[in-house]
């Protein structure tokens, strides 16, 4: 069985795993504001950006935009960027295992 595929999985689970622990906990426990928001909107600027694009009037009047934006939707960007990596990953090892035999 190839490791190709437990390789991007397991990236993009740890990926976003740490970014639930790093962004989607302090969120939850400080029920949407605080200082924590400015720290979560520094992490998340890919989607902070397209949100003030697309809705600017929802980041700040609701709790639950920025719940879903930052937190469902920043776990989600995050564990497609590790699946990315972790592809990435495992054809550069595949090709450096393939070119030493």
């Amino acid at each position: 069985m190839k490791r190709t595929i437990s390789i991007p999985v397991g990236c993009g689970s740890l990926f976003a795993a740490l970014h639930f622990l790093v962004v989607g906990v302090p969120f939850i426990v400080n029920h949407g504001g605080g200082e924590g928001l400015l720290y979560i909107i520094l992490v998340d600027l890919p989607l902070f950006l397209i949100s003030r694009l697309l809705a600017p009037y929802l980041l700040d009047n609701s709790v639950a935009f920025s719940f879903w934006t930052f937190v469902v939707g920043g776990t989600l960007m995050y564990g497609c960027l590790g699946y990315a990596l972790g592809i990435l990953g495992a054809r550069m090892t595949s090709r450096i295992r393939g070119s030493a035999t």
